[in-house]
């Protein structure tokens, strides 16, 4: 009887936490709305922006630099005008459906209470401050989250139609940036450690059917956008230890400078976890973040180029502090405190211009 009544008081306390932890999540993404659709009112278009947009005036089936899902997303929403606000509105539409996406991945796999610590830890990487801005990021991210909960669905239940919808996906990822080759390279990782179903192999096939319109363009023009992913991503220099220093703090940074620290421990920590689920998750984070660690000794590595690999980078996060109480009290959400703090920062500044960033360099504007 005893044992009893502490059980249901324990699973009391813990739909409390839950229902308390579903309230600062939800709360927190609407601010975070918020901001967005004010600075995408507010704002002039960044450059990079102003460049998508001119594609989104002269469609193609790809671009020197990019393949072309940005210009469609753009294309898309400036039907009937293309003020800064509708050029960008497909990020808002996007963070949406994304936080949906990842909160039903964790929820399906893991529990109810990993997916709101999911969403508070992920709404947390400054990283996604920037995220009113309108670039090839923004779709490869949505694409990226969908790709995942199809492909992980369809391992579990090897449906037929999963493993097409997956494929089509991956291949509006890789529409999106060439970054979403790493998605395919991981799983194939997956599937060496794992046996699984022979089905997976309707998701390269879909996949390129989809990228095909890429390829064509690139050999109607000499293929100069592969071309120039390779040798900007791996050019032939000497390299430089200090690139690579570079890049794991620039890392660290875009995590959230203590909340970075502790997802490479976590990162870390799983390497060892003999799990399915969280070998899953640890690949997929792992490959994007160390691929450019590699690359970036010939080059420097831009912050957001291993973005796709942050959505599970997020859950191996949550799911590892889940019932680490000190862990969590001390460090965790001293962290999260710390990150947001960092993020309010920048939201502030962009409506009221609190740091004086023209007297270190006239040519930083936000």
């Amino acid at each position: 009887m005893i044992t009893k009544f502490l059980l249901q008081k324990q699973h009391k306390f813990s739909i409390k936490k839950i229902t308390f932890m579903r309230k600062i999540v939800i709360v927190l993404i609407f601010i975070f709305l918020f901001f967005r659709i004010l600075f995408s009112l507010k704002l002039q278009l960044h450059p990079d922006e102003s460049y998508y947009w001119l594609w989104s005036k002269h469609l193609d089936l790809s671009y020197f630099d990019h393949p072309p899902m940005v210009a469609y997303f753009i294309k898309l929403t400036t039907l009937f005008s293309s003020s800064e606000f509708f050029v960008r509105l497909s990020t808002i539409f996007s963070y949406i459906i994304f936080n949906i996406v990842l909160y039903l991945f964790c929820k399906k796999f893991f529990a109810d209470e990993i997916g709101w610590l999911t969403l508070l830890v992920f709404n947390s990487f400054p990283s996604n401050a920037l995220g009113f801005i309108i670039t090839p990021d923004i779709p490869l991210m949505l694409f990226t989250v969908l790709f995942l909960y199809f492909l992980f669905s369809a391992i579990e239940e090897d449906k037929p139609v999963l493993w097409y919808v997956t494929g089509i996906f991956c291949g509006l990822a890789l529409l999106s940036k060439y970054n979403a080759t790493l998605l395919l390279f991981s799983m194939f990782i997956f599937v060496l450690l794992y046996r699984i179903s022979t089905r997976w192999l309707i998701i390269p096939i879909v996949s390129a059917v989809l990228f095909l319109p890429v390829i064509i363009w690139n050999y109607n023009n000499n293929f100069v956008s592969f071309k120039y992913q390779l040798f900007h991503g791996i050019p032939k220099t000497h390299g430089s230890l200090n690139n690579i220093i570079t890049y794991f703090g620039g890392q660290i940074t875009s995590l959230g400078v203590f909340l970075g620290l502790f997802c490479f421990y976590v990162l870390f920590k799983n390497l060892f976890v003999n799990n399915k689920k969280i070998r899953f998750l640890t690949i997929f984070a792992l490959v994007p973040i160390l691929f450019f660690a590699i690359t970036s000794f010939k080059t420097p590595a831009e912050m957001n180029w291993s973005l796709c690999g942050y959505p599970t980078l997020a859950i191996l996060v949550s799911q590892y502090s889940i019932n680490k109480e000190k862990i969590k009290k001390y460090f965790f959400y001293p962290s999260i405190t710390f990150s947001l703090v960092l993020i309010f920062i920048v939201y502030l500044h962009g409506c009221f211009r609190i740091i004086p960033l023209e007297k270190l360099n006239p040519t930083w504007t936000l």
